[in-house]
């Protein structure tokens, strides 16, 4: 047997720079030329008991007396505990069974119920806030005001919340100057123990009736972001933002919880994009979009300082609960035991002991360090 502590896991995860998610193999099918699993095993590692709808056999929810997970069937929307998220792939129906993509299992589901088996592998002492747009860049508009000039506002009343709560923040502009995209992420990259926090407004096309919030975290290797249709040869491409994926998507689901918790606006829910500052961030990165200059009534509540104030106020507790669950985590060891000619590992930390396929381990880390051996 060998036996390698806390120096080899860590080393090896730090230096990939990856978030390590623990998983069980489950039985996995075929659907539509993607790897699915059936919600009945999914609902057995959560402790949830599957319910179906008899008025509504569409639909399909995972219950405790605690949690509530609802999906439809042929679509990418799910609600937990009543907030909207969206997945890689939509659920499937097949027979009487209901399934999810095993990277929505893996990607959505874990950090989402399970954020104590997300790896963080840094504390976070330093929030880089993005204003989007800035100069000739002035983003979207209303009858009331621009986006660049929203942002900018937002993010220094963000800057000085955090600031008196002893988190050291930096702005990537402070006045209304353009930057260019990939030089943004660049800032929070060069700084340790980092996340990074891109605020922006929304809009949407002449007649339509678009509204609300929603917070965006990089788009997991293997899926399509949000908005896009499934392109096989886009979701194989890695990107630094991929490296930390998983710690993104628990930083985005904080802040919108906080945010659908305390801010009077529409829940478009927590989604996935392969934005220009998310994919070049080497941290935990998001981007908020704060609702529509193009609806009314978002845009009456955005040209409101008191809602500015409000909202950076709901920004910043998110990040200051996220960034107190980092900060316990990161001081948590790991340890790794393999016997010899063996394809598992077991690994034994937060959350308990788990054992991994190393195929697992090498999917993670080869795009950045090669070939895990042990």
């Amino acid at each position: 047997m060998k036996r390698m502590k806390t120096l080899l896991g860590v080393f090896l995860m730090l230096a990939a720079g990856y978030s390590l998610a623990v998983f069980p193999e489950w039985p996995s099918y075929d659907i539509e030329e993607h790897e699915y699993v059936d919600l009945l095993d999914v609902a057995g590692k959560y402790h949830l008991t599957l319910t179906k709808h008899d008025k509504y056999p569409n639909y399909v929810s995972l219950i405790s007396y605690d949690r509530t997970v609802r999906f439809k069937e042929d679509r990418r929307e799910a609600l937990i505990d009543g907030v909207r998220y969206w997945m890689s792939f939509p659920a499937r129906k097949r027979g009487s069974n209901f399934y999810i993509s095993s990277l929505d299992a893996k990607k959505l589901l874990q950090p989402a119920l399970q954020p104590s088996q997300i790896y963080i592998p840094k504390k976070v002492d330093t929030v880089v806030i993005d204003p989007g747009h800035g100069g000739r860049d002035t983003g979207a508009k209303s009858a009331y005001g621009l986006e660049k000039d929203y942002t900018l506002d937002i993010s220094n009343r963000l800057h000085d919340i955090l600031e008196e709560k002893g988190i050291t923040a930096i702005c990537t502009r402070t006045e209304d100057k353009f930057i260019p995209l990939e030089n943004r992420p660049t800032i929070a990259n060069e700084i340790d123990n980092s996340v990074f926090v891109s605020i922006h407004m929304n809009s949407s096309s002449p007649g339509s009736n678009a509204k609300g919030i929603e917070v965006f975290s990089f788009t997991p290797q293997g899926g399509p972001s949000t908005a896009d249709a499934y392109d096989p040869d886009a979701v194989k491409r890695y990107w630094p933002g991929n490296a930390l994926d998983d710690a993104s998507f628990v930083l985005a689901d904080t802040v919108h919880r906080h945010l659908i918790d305390d801010v009077n606006a529409f829940d478009r829910g927590v989604k996935r994009a392969r934005f220009k500052v998310l994919k070049h961030a080497e941290v935990p990165a998001i981007l908020i979009e704060g609702g529509f200059l193009t609806n009314d009534e978002d845009a009456t509540r955005i040209d409101s300082a008191e809602w500015r104030q409000k909202f950076a106020q709901s920004i910043a507790e998110g990040i200051l609960a996220y960034t107190e669950y980092a900060n316990e985590k990161s001081d948590e060891p790991y340890e790794i035991e393999t016997p010899d000619n063996s394809d598992f590992i077991t690994l034994t930390g937060p959350g308990g002991e788990h054992r991994i396929a190393l195929s697992q381990l090498r999917f993670a880390i080869i795009p950045r360090v090669g070939r895990l051996s042990l």
